[in-house]
């Protein structure tokens, strides 16, 4: 089986949407299947598309496309600013790659986002992995879902909120994503009692506003500290808040680093509070994995793999009163925090390793 691996930004920026297709390239190339990857070529590129480069995988190919003079001003804008310059990207990679494509006749073409892998050879298939859900249902996002034979949910929310626009798909998947333990062996030391872990992308719907909020609603204590990892739009009104509401020296903004998951295992809860939108977040399987009490909302996927008590806290969106009540729970509560922890990282290696979610997702393409 062959697959054409559709991700026209992969090769520059790397975020939930780009991170998750560079693993299923590396674990269906490792399984024996044949992947392509079609990508943009870049001169700055990511550390995880560098690293999946240098595994040097026998059934995995690499086809960068040179960026045409007159689209090369969409990489000089940061990514996140702009959402119509994604989908314009996007479209004009679907002319770059169709002849490619045709050449190449692969089994299957899987995309990830709804305009990678629209416009194709009309022989060949092509199968959308949904990673979120759209907030409205317009008529013309009906008309691309014609395009593909099959769509792949990450969750069973995120199929849901697809809600009547998947009956224009003849086969409709779900298949939650799988986890790895990534820790680069660099121990993050903190002289803090308590170490709350939030990392993402700082944009509004994370719902870092919301989680500053409750974490000012906590008092003075000098025992706690707020650690948000990652980079985004959303930074300058978060620095903002933070000294809005004098928690300057209280909370850490590191910025992008290579490995999160080093500070998941220094954290002592990890909070996600996502407004919408989301459809189970990465992040939120890797602080399962490590062993952490795991705090995040409803309605973003993280029911297919959390029980509200027992291996993590769910909660309501943008409601701080009962995020900061789950917080000072689990900070005074060390047994509770533990077990939450350990049922999690239970769950995790139990259901969500890779050769397992492997074997489903190649059984899921061999059937579309």
């Amino acid at each position: 089986m062959k697959i054409a691996l559709i991700q026209p930004r992969v090769s520059y920026f790397t975020g939930g949407g780009e991170k998750l297709p560079l693993i299923h390239a590396k674990y269906l190339a490792l399984a024996g299947i044949d992947v392509t990857i079609y990508t943009t070529k870049q001169e700055k590129q990511s550390f995880l598309y560098e690293g999946l480069l240098g595994l040097k995988l026998d059934h995995l190919q690499v086809k960068e496309f040179e960026v045409p003079e007159k689209f090369k001003y969409l990489y000089e804008q940061k990514a996140g600013e702009d959402r119509n310059r994604w989908d314009t990207e996007c479209l004009f990679f679907n002319s770059l790659v169709f002849d490619e494509l045709r050449n190449d006749r692969p089994d299957l073409v899987l995309s990830y986002y709804i305009l990678d892998g629209v416009i194709r050879p009309a022989e060949l298939k092509g199968a959308l992995y949904l990673l979120g859900y759209p907030s409205d249902q317009l008529s013309l996002r009906r008309s691309l879902l014609r395009f593909f034979d099959a769509t792949i949910s990450v969750s069973s929310g995120v199929k849901n909120n697809w809600g009547d626009q998947l009956k224009e798909v003849n086969k409709n998947f779900v298949l939650n994503s799988g986890v790895e333990k990534s820790v680069s062996g660099k121990k993050i030391v903190s002289e803090f009692k308590n170490n709350i872990v939030f990392a993402g992308r700082l944009v509004e719907r994370k719902g870092l506003i919301t989680l500053l909020e409750s974490f000012k609603k906590l008092g003075n204590e000098d025992s706690s500290h707020l650690w948000i990892i990652g980079d985004g739009p959303q930074k300058e009104q978060i620095e903002k808040s933070i000294d809005q509401y004098n928690l300057k020296d209280k909370v850490t903004l590191t910025g992008l680093v290579e490995n999160a998951s080093d500070y998941f295992e220094m954290a002592n809860i990890c909070v996600f509070p996502s407004y919408e939108g989301e459809g189970l977040m990465g992040v939120v399987l890797e602080a399962m994995l490590c062993g952490r009490a795991v705090i995040t909302t409803i309605n973003n996927g993280n029911e297919d793999v959390i029980t509200n008590g027992k291996n993590g806290i769910l909660i309501p969106s943008r409601d701080s009163e009962t995020l900061t009540n789950e917080l000072k729970k689990l900070l005074t509560n060390d047994d509770l925090r533990i077990s939450l922890g350990e049922e999690a990282r239970r769950y995790a290696e139990m259901n969500l390793n890779w050769e397992e979610f492997t074997n489903k997702f190649i059984n899921i393409l061999k059937q579309i």
